[in-house]
């Protein structure tokens, strides 16, 4: 069952079971539930919502600010200083970053949100640490500046992704391998904030994976709970493990080889099965795990030395070569030859 409240898609689910014992028969409930937002980052859903200008305008009005609260409160998000992390929304605080004090772990010092974001997080441009409301991410009290709350690609995005991602990796292509290189490009778009869940055909034996009570690996779904006018599939390709999977939906954007959904879905499931760190398949293709891994390292070594020893890697602050470009500070970084051919940040 789904729900919408707020900003917020509320789901629940009640799934049974009867096992038979040698003396008597075991009933099993399995019930799951949680608040699932639509991709985007936080600070633009909570100006929607409430109807302002600006987050900062939640700092100075109590009731919007309790009202955007209830929007929000139970979700998970993304943190962007932590890829692949992500917190539960507790609340919202109207002090913001430069006001909100607490005391660092294992130390009697205090210092503000917005000091302690940017001596770890020296490589993030923070615009708004003066006038946005924090967000609780914790029972206590632990709090992270709005603007790096935020969950995947919006569907709003994605035209922004076709006008500047998808040109610029065709120019990539090109710089690489010269004019003549022009490989053909298929961009897909997986994303797993979404309030779908997949649930086997009770009348259909072959539906369950008969011990989670989960739909089988490699179920797809790409009609009836997809959009009409996109190129999009629900795909469960991994096993679970305990409770409820959560499919990946995938938008296809391009597709330069002409796949088809049959071969897209295909392609996508096997390669769920070539993640080099288990022998099982997991939630989405290997190549989004290895770059989720990979971004996570990066900033890891990017917090300090010590993270970058761990790391096996050297950094090199590069200026950006576009005097535009303020958001992003390029990094590359230098592994050691022992481990040059080994993918070490699995």
């Amino acid at each position: 069952m789904r729900q919408n409240l707020g900003l917020a898609m509320w789901w629940s689910g009640l799934r049974y079971g009867v096992k038979p014992g040698q003396q008597s028969l075991t009933v099993q409930l399995d019930t799951t539930s949680g608040a699932v937002l639509p991709a985007g980052h936080l600070a633009d859903l909570l100006v929607a919502a409430a109807g302002v200008a600006s987050p900062a305008a939640l700092c100075k009005d109590r009731q919007l600010l309790a009202a955007a609260e209830r929007d929000v409160k139970g979700a998970k998000v993304s943190v962007d200083h932590r890829p692949g992390v992500r917190v539960n929304v507790w609340g919202l605080d109207p002090r913001t970053p430069q006001q909100f004090k607490f005391k660092l772990k294992g130390s009697s010092k205090e210092t503000t949100v917005a000091d302690y974001f940017r001596s770890t997080y020296p490589t993030m441009q923070f615009s708004h640490l003066h006038d946005w409301p924090c967000v609780m991410v914790s029972q206590t009290g632990a709090a992270v500046p709005l603007e790096v709350c935020r969950d995947g690609v919006s569907d709003s995005q994605y035209l922004a992704v076709l006008q500047q991602e998808v040109p610029a990796l065709r120019a990539a292509c090109r710089e690489l391998g010269g004019a003549e290189y022009n490989p053909k490009v298929t961009y897909v778009v997986v994303s797993k904030s979404h309030g779908t869940r997949l649930f086997p055909d009770p009348s259909d034996g072959n539906s369950s994976d008969g011990r989670t009570g989960n739909t089988r690996p490699g179920t797809v779904v790409d009609s009836g709970i997809t959009a009409p006018l996109k190129y999009e599939f629900f795909l469960n390709s991994h096993a679970g493990i305990q409770g409820t999977n959560r499919p990946g939906r995938y938008n296809v954007l391009v597709d330069d080889s002409r796949l088809g959904p049959d071969g897209m879905q295909l392609i996508t499931q096997h390669l769920a099965s070539t993640y080099a760190a288990c022998t099982r398949t997991i939630s989405c293709p290997a190549a989004v795990r290895y770059a989720d891994k990979a971004a996570g390292a990066s900033w890891a070594a990017a917090a300090g030395p010590a993270a970058a020893a761990a790391a096996a890697a050297s950094w090199t602050v590069l200026q950006p070569a576009s005097p535009g470009v303020k958001a992003l500070q390029f990094r590359t970084c230098t592994v050691s030859q022992d481990m040059a051919g080994l993918m070490w940040f699995v």
